[in-house]
């Protein structure tokens, strides 16, 4: 499903947008600096040995972006494009256990500072660009839940802190050992995008995890990996 997400937004950026700009006017470099929103997917790998399973998050985002123009002449232009973002995604599932309804849910959220390399070539009416630089991850929150109409049982990752909310008063226990889930993570991201209208923008990027987030002790003799890819397609607007 990632794939053919990417590859709509692919086909929309490259072929879709010159024709929705004929009437536009024609694209210009002055405008730097940009915001956008839009939806994020989030896949954590995690394997052991010769098993493996994945989870899938699904959000959304929202950036701000400043473009450093690094060369303007000749075959289109190159800049530093550094940034900083907002994720939000999560997952709710729910399962029949003995006449009750339980649901269970992982709600993430992260600040991430991407330093892309960008590579644009203008048109008459829209602008193509490509796109490649590393981000820095720093995860803001993870939290598993299972709850009922009766209960809620909340775990945080990264502190590994239990809350259980029941007939009783809410119980909160704090453990003396640290989480082994890690909430800093390194990617690497490419992308494309295209400006129309001069002043919005549509892209999409993949961010590849380069960082083992579990830093436990090894599971049966095994060394566990996990990792984090990101998918993401947005709307901008350049001022």
């Amino acid at each position: 499903m990632r794939k053919l997400y990417m590859l709509l937004a692919m086909v929309a950026i490259f072929f879709m947008a010159p024709q929705m700009n004929a009437q536009s006017r024609k694209f210009t470099s002055k405008r730097n600096m940009e915001v956008s929103a839009g939806y994020s997917n989030l896949s954590t790998s995690s394997a052991i040995g010769a098993s493996a399973s994945a989870s899938n998050l699904h959000g959304f985002y929202v950036s701000y972006a400043y473009d450093y123009s690094l060369l303007k002449e000749g075959w289109g232009r190159l800049a530093l494009v550094p940034g900083l973002r907002f994720t939000y995604a999560e997952d709710v599932e729910a399962e029949k256990n003995w006449a009750v309804l339980e649901k269970t849910a992982l709600k993430e959220s992260y600040l991430e500072v991407p330093i892309h390399v960008k590579y644009s070539y203008k048109f008459n009416y829209v602008a193509l660009s490509a796109f490649v630089g590393p981000e820095f991850s720093v995860g803001l929150s993870s939290t598993s839940y299972l709850f009922s109409d009766k209960y809620m049982f909340k775990y945080y990752n990264y502190s590994g802190t239990e809350e259980f909310k029941g007939a009783t008063p809410t119980e909160t226990v704090v453990p003396n050992n640290v989480s082994d889930y890690s909430r800093y993570d390194v990617k690497c991201t490419f992308g494309v995008g295209s400006v129309f209208m001069d002043r919005f923008t549509l892209k999409v990027s993949y961010s590849l995890g380069l960082l083992n987030r579990y830093n436990g002790e090894p599971v049966l003799g095994n060394k566990l990996i996990r990792k984090t890819n990101v998918l993401n397609v947005g709307l901008g607007y350049r001022f």
